[in-house]
């Protein structure tokens, strides 16, 4: 409930002072779409093949099914959905994303995933389609564990991690810029306050 609070008076200021500087017309004003139901929630589970961590959980219940959030704001169930079509199959793996790898371990993942994708451009179509399945799996393995839920912009995706000891923290990757991963992806932080941090900062720029 502290959360819930938190996040709505971050929202509620936040929209009053865009209101104020009409900076958005009025069809962006509506800060949330209409709340899901805990059906809706079980579902979307038993579709990933896991729990979502229970803030993330409120959010969708009891303040909106998508809406305001971090960066570009959070994505709906169905849109999750559309982003999230190999989540069953990232499940057979454990999660590369919870603090366990050694940065020589995430450079030595990155730099095999950048020699792939630089190879696939000089082989014929059939070794071509082999290396994208490499590639996928790679990526499948290195969201194993979690959901997308938004982008932060260009290529990169918000992960919001299900499992593993990094559960219930927002990172974010991009699979485009992985010759420069050097160590694990960034970490926001827990979800709810990635949302709150994130708000507080488009509030004090606001003025």
């Amino acid at each position: 409930m502290v959360v819930k609070t938190a996040i709505n008076h971050k929202c509620c200021c936040f929209h009053f002072r865009i209101s104020n500087y009409r900076l958005f017309s009025t069809e962006h004003d509506k800060l949330f779409n209409p709340q899901a139901t805990i059906k809706q929630i079980k579902d979307f589970e038993q579709e990933i093949g896991m729990p979502l961590p229970v803030p993330f959980g409120r959010y969708l219940t009891e303040l909106g099914n998508g809406g305001v959030g971090a960066d570009y704001g959070i994505w709906s169930l169905d849109e999750m959905r559309r982003h999230n079509k190999s989540c069953a199959i990232r499940n057979i793996y454990e999660p590369m994303l919870d603090h366990s790898l050694k940065d020589s371990q995430w450079r030595n993942f990155a730099e095999e995933y950048v020699f792939i994708v630089e190879r696939r451009d000089c082989v014929s179509d059939d070794e071509c389609k082999q290396l994208t399945q490499q590639l996928i799996k790679m990526q499948n393995q290195m969201a194993a564990g979690g959901i997308y839920i938004s982008t932060p912009g260009c290529t990169m995706l918000s992960i919001l991690m299900c499992r593993g000891n990094a559960s219930g923290e927002v990172l974010v990757i991009d699979f485009n810029c992985m010759d420069q991963t050097y160590s694990e992806p960034y970490c926001n932080c827990k979800f709810e306050d990635w949302i709150i941090n994130d708000l507080q900062k488009r509030i004090s720029k606001i003025g």
